[in-house]
């Protein structure tokens, strides 16, 4: 993610979590654990709901200089097991919740919600007014949209930053809550068929 914006979204999402999700905590993943690799550079979350049902929510900074971010909700038996597949099953893009033909996996917020096309989570920053110049445009004018977008990147604030992040994680916080009880439910009753 891009370093003006990741601390501000890491304070946001820390915020965000203890204000409208406490009763998930956060989680380390030991380094010697064999799946430790796949949560490399991301905040992880868990919520013991009962024996037997661990619910994970896990928050993904996007790669390189990228202002998005990816939000995944996932399930597994305990807490020692992370929320992740064992191996390749292309069943698992198919689903819209927990299922008890996996153990333990996670799923896209975006695929939650039943989106066909799964993307990242953006946020707002200057250089999006280059999505409306379009593929064709002369180089010129190009160049010239660049060189704008980059110069009112560079004049924004700490706080225009700031409330942009907050409006993109406030958003994905709604969304995350909207899904939830469906999730939950999917959950248990996941549980109860294996």
């Amino acid at each position: 993610m891009d370093k003006a914006y990741k601390s501000i979204w890491v304070a946001q999402v820390k915020a965000g979590m203890r204000g409208h999700l406490p009763s998930f905590s956060s989680v380390t993943v030991p380094k010697e654990h064999p799946d430790r690799g796949i949560f490399v550079g991301t905040m992880l979350y868990r919520n013991a709901v009962r024996p037997g049902l661990v619910v994970w929510l896990e928050w993904q900074p996007g790669q390189g200089v990228e202002r998005c971010f990816n939000v995944r909700l996932g399930w597994s038996p305990s807490v020692e097991r992370l929320p992740c597949l064992q191996g390749h099953d292309r069943r698992i893009y198919s689903l819209r919740g927990p299922d008890s033909m996996f153990e333990a996996a996670a799923l896209d917020l975006e695929q939650i919600e039943g989106k066909s096309a799964i993307g990242h989570l953006p946020i707002a920053s200057p250089w999006d007014q280059l999505l409306a110049v379009k593929a064709t445009a002369p180089k010129a004018h190009m160049d010239a949209a660049i060189q704008k977008a980059y110069g009112e990147s560079l004049a924004l604030s700490d706080e225009e930053r700031t409330v942009a992040v907050s409006r993109a994680v406030t958003d994905a916080f709604d969304r995350v809550q909207a899904v939830l009880p469906r999730f939950l439910s999917a959950a248990a009753i996941g549980e109860s068929a294996a």
